[in-house]
């Protein structure tokens, strides 16, 4: 069953990077992954990178120190470096 939810989630986030751009959910932001941790995730800016490993919780991102939210004056660039 939760990897059911984890899946669904997922797919969610990937959906909505297209659908909802800033797609931003407040507080619970901090706890669960959204599509604007997403971009920073397939981001290769120097800020972003080797960041956001989560796929629903942030807690093992906050734990390990992986963590990093999108800035507003730091556009994600997707790609390899």
């Amino acid at each position: 069953l939760i990897m059911i939810i984890v899946w669904i989630w997922g797919e969610l986030a990937h959906l909505s990077e297209d659908t909802l751009r800033d797609a931003r959910f407040g507080l619970l932001e901090r706890y669960v992954m959204t599509p604007s941790h997403h971009r920073v995730h397939h981001s290769r800016n120097d800020l972003y990178m080797d960041t956001n490993f989560s796929n629903l919780l942030n807690v093992w991102d906050l734990v390990f120190r992986t963590y990093q939210r999108e800035l507003p004056h730091v556009r994600p660039e997707y790609g390899i470096t």
